[in-house]
């Protein structure tokens, strides 16, 4: 019984000192169009380059990783973060296609971080685009 005890008070102690894992809210605007939007949420633990969610938004069509969205769900098919660089692809509902590619290149001077790339919708169009990094949850 007293390990039990034990046992149930290092596993309390352990949840109440787990570190949190803080999220960044990332927004993109369109720099030649207000109507293009991406949105994204990532956390701060490993894996740091993929999201936990990706909101899309051009004057053609919205797309969605979040079910709850009244967006064309897609997927997410890969990400990666090389510091530099910053690439996601979004797939299909069934992940057979792609259909959103976002690419991003980061720059800083002193305190100031810029990323700008473009959105490609596959097939339909492609967008410049501005990010700022830096809303923390």
């Amino acid at each position: 019984m007293q390990l039990a005890r034990t046992c149930l008070s290092f596993a309390a102690l352990a949840a109440v000192c787990a570190p949190a894992h803080a999220t960044e809210t990332v927004s993109c605007v369109g720099t030649g169009d207000p109507g293009v939007t991406v949105e994204m949420n990532l956390g701060s633990g490993l894996p740091a380059d993929r999201p936990n969610w990706v909101r899309v938004t051009t004057p053609d069509g919205a797309w969605s990783t979040l079910s709850v969205d009244e967006a064309t769900p897609v997927a997410l098919y890969q990400s990666f973060d090389d510091g530099r660089s910053f690439s996601i692809d979004l797939a299909d509902e069934t992940v057979e296609s792609l259909a959103i590619l976002i690419r991003l290149l980061r720059g800083e001077e002193g305190d100031h971080t810029v990323r700008i790339g473009y959105l490609r919708v596959v097939g339909q169009s492609i967008h410049p685009i501005v990010c700022d990094f830096g809303e923390s949850e």
